[in-house]
C-alpha cells in the first residue's frame, strides 16, 4: 500500500485523518466512524435510517468495518483530503471521467479539466487552471459544482461497480460507486412523467446525482437529503438543475 500517509515512528501506524492504519495487519485500528446516526445500505439515502451504516450488503467486504479498501488495496484506496479520486484500472477511470464531465455541459467546459497521476498511481480529477483562466462566457451550474467538489477540503473517491450506483460516507469524505450497466429497476420500471412518457436517466445524470448531489453536499457539511419548499430533496433539485442544462426532462417528483 502506497498512499503517502504519515507514519508514527513510535507505534508504526499510518495516520489517515479519521483513524490509524496498521500496515503490518492490513487493517485499521478502529472501525469506520459513524456520523449523524445509522444510514441505510451504502449510505446513499440518509433520510431513510437502516441497520447497516456505510455498508453495501451486496459487497461482503464492506461489512468489516476494520478492513482497508475492501481488502483490495491494489485497486482501491481510502484517502483523506482535497481531491476527487478516480479509482480502478485505466478503462474504469476513463469512464468515470466521461460520466462526471458530462455535467460540465457548456461548450468547451469539459476540456478545462484534466487528470493527474502521482508516483503512487493515484489519479485525481483536477481543474486545468491555465485553460480555465482563458475560458470566456458564463459557466454551467454543473461546472461550478464540480469545481467546488474538487476544491473541497475533503475527498470523494469515484469507482465503477457491478451493482447499482450509490454513495457511502466515511467521516467527512465520500465514496461514489457508479453502476457499469443500466440499473435493474430502470430496465423493469423506468421513470415516467405524469403523462406516462419515459424520462431518460443517462449515466452522466446518475453520476451528477451521486457526486454533485450526495457526495458534494456531504463534503461541504450539508445534508443531501434535506427537503425544503416542497420541491424535493436538495440532491433531487441538483439533479434537475443538471437535467435542465443538458436539455433533459425533469425527474418526476414522486420517484425516490
Amino acid at each position: 500500500m502506497f498512499t503517502s500517509k504519515e507514519r508514527d515512528a513510535e507505534t508504526g501506524l499510518d495516520y489517515f485523518g479519521a483513524r490509524y492504519m496498521s500496515s503490518a495487519q492490513g487493517r485499521f485500528t478502529s472501525p469506520d466512524e459513524f456520523v449523524g446516526g445509522a444510514y441505510e445500505v451504502g449510505g446513499a439515502r440518509p433520510d431513510k435510517p437502516g441497520p447497516l451504516p456505510y455498508a453495501d450488503i451486496l459487497n461482503p467486504q464492506s461489512l468489516n468495518k476494520y478492513a482497508y479498501a475492501y481488502n483490495n488495496p491494489l485497486r482501491y484506496i481510502d484517502p483523506d483530503g482535497h481531491e476527487v479520486v478516480l479509482s480502478g484500472p485505466a478503462e474504469d477511470q476513463s469512464e468515470e471521467r466521461k460520466r462526471l464531465l458530462t455535467n460540465a455541459s457548456r461548450k468547451g467546459e469539459a476540456a478545462l479539466f484534466k487528470t493527474t497521476t502521482d508516483k503512487n498511481g493515484k489519479t485525481n480529477l483536477v481543474l486545468d487552471k491555465e485553460a480555465a483562466a482563458k475560458y470566456q462566457g458564463k459557466h454551467s451550474d454543473g461546472y461550478n459544482m464540480l469545481v467546488q467538489t474538487i476544491n473541497s477540503k475533503n475527498t470523494v473517491t469515484v469507482q465503477m461497480s457491478n451493482f447499482d450506483s450509490q454513495t457511502s460516507y466515511q467521516g467527512n469524505n465520500a465514496t461514489v460507486s457508479l453502476g457499469r450497466n443500466v440499473a435493474g429497476i430502470d430496465r423493469i420500471a423506468p421513470m415516467r412523467d405524469p403523462a406516462g412518457n419515459i424520462v431518460p436517466n443517462p449515466f452522466g445524470i446518475i453520476a451528477g446525482h451521486e457526486v454533485l448531489g450526495h457526495a458534494r453536499l456531504h463534503l461541504l457539511g450539508d445534508n443531501p437529503a434535506a427537503y425544503f419548499d416542497g420541491s424535493g430533496s436538495k440532491t433531487f433539485q441538483i439533479e434537475n438543475q443538471l437535467r435542465k442544462e443538458q436539455g433533459l426532462p425533469p425527474r418526476p417528483d414522486d420517484v425516490p
